[in-house]
């Protein structure tokens, strides 16, 4: 089932709505390749389906928004198995934002206001006509859109950056007694989220991270500076000897004395 309106151009600052609509598409339902002179922003409420641009090619679902930016050759298709329900909005802006220059972005912080567009177009079409009201709803529930998305876009760079930054203090800190309770204070972040974050997006973590940076550059202390594993244990913040060996036996499977060696 498909509800699209063509809406009319009037001259609204900032975003200016073109069309907005939403579908519930059928197994395989595709739509391209072609252009558009306008940024098309598609939410996908349910389902799943392919967006190709540029030769890229990505597997969406629910919660993922694919951007459509003028003079763009795009094609879109609904799964076969499980077709998308999206929404979508079309509009004009003298300066498209920067995270929206992606192909495809998280929109889920947006996932009220699309929903909100899709439920209440109809009833704002068929009551107010052609008398702008229509316009400056579209227009409204775009405005909180792109507030939501660039919100959820400046608060994942936000943490971006300070994880990066508790990350270089971490790799320029190691020889230092440091604990990671006191990096999470001195950034001001809490304990709990300053873990949580750290590993989102590296993977480990922040003891697991400092542990592993000490030992890594212990073993390049003793294999290529000739560092005893005494030295090398103070040099990257061990100051118990026998702590170090253990933890550097469990990472490399065999004690520093014999590391040395080797």
């Amino acid at each position: 089932m498909h509800f699209g309106y063509r809406l009319r151009d009037f001259g609204l600052s900032g975003y200016n709505p073109i069309n907005a609509g939403y579908e519930a598409c059928l197994p395989s339902h595709s739509y391209g390749p072609t252009t558009r002179d306008h940024v098309l922003l598609h939410y996908i409420a349910s389902g799943k389906g392919v967006f190709v641009r540029d030769g890229k090619r990505y597997n969406l679902s629910k919660g993922s928004c694919f951007i459509i930016r003028p003079q763009e050759v795009t094609y879109y298709e609904a799964d076969e198995n499980d077709p998308w329900h999206y929404i979508w909005v079309g509009f004009t802006t003298a300066e498209i934002p920067r995270f929206l220059l992606n192909d495809v972005i998280d929109a889920s912080a947006a996932e009220e206001i699309f929903c909100e567009l899709e439920e209440k177009l109809d009833l704002y079409n068929s009551a107010f006509g052609d008398g702008g009201v229509r316009e400056a709803f579209v227009c409204g529930r775009i405005a909180e859109i792109m507030a939501r998305l660039q919100i959820a876009a400046f608060g994942a760079s936000l943490e971006n950056s300070e994880m990066g930054i508790a990350k270089n203090y971490i790799d320029t800190n190691y020889g230092r007694e440091i604990k990671i309770g006191e990096i999470a204070e001195l950034f001001h972040f809490d304990s709990s989220y300053f873990s949580r974050a750290f590993k989102k997006h590296f993977g480990v973590s922040p003891q697991n991270y400092l542990v592993e940076k000490r030992l890594s550059e212990a073993a390049k202390l003793m294999q290529s500076y000739g560092f005893t594993p005494s030295a090398a244990a103070n040099a990257v913040g061990y100051n118990d000897i026998y702590l170090f060996s253990k933890m550097f036996k469990r990472h490399y499977g065999i004690p520093p004395r014999e590391y040395k060696k080797k």
